[in-house]
């Protein structure tokens, strides 16, 4: 039988588009991975995963699959790694934005925390159910 580990998080079917945010509040480099997978399955969607860092101005925005119904049951994952590049510690705070519509469904967060060794990892995982 297999172990649910995701967050719910209710979307609405019939709605507009679904993003994903990624938000680092921090100076410390941060990388991530953020993929998309199927109902029920370890198939991630066509194009992902996806790859990024907050070292640039690229938004690090994903907007998922339309009509927003396709999304039903599909998983997000979010794979962060934050990277001590100096050595000399320091604050973050990085979090996992899903909205709909322009409107906020869920934030899950790493909540504040202080870095210890060279680097510090975070995942999330939501399932979108309506």
């Amino acid at each position: 039988m297999p172990i649910d580990i995701a967050k719910k998080i209710k979307f609405n079917p019939l709605g507009g588009s679904i993003k994903v945010n990624f938000i680092f509040k921090s100076l410390l480099l941060c990388t991530y991975t953020f993929d998309v997978t199927e109902a029920g399955s370890n198939a991630s969607l066509q194009d992902y995963p996806k790859k990024g860092d907050n070292s640039n101005l690229e938004d690090d925005s994903y907007v998922l699959p339309m009509p927003a119904h396709l999304n039903k049951d599909r998983r997000l994952w979010g794979y962060i790694t934050i990277i001590d590049q100096t050595g000399d510690r320091g604050k973050y705070e990085v979090a996992f934005e899903i909205s709909q519509d322009g409107k906020q469904l869920d934030l899950l967060s790493t909540g504040p925390k202080e870095i210890k060794a060279d680097h510090a990892e975070h995942n999330f995982v939501a399932q979108l159910i309506s």
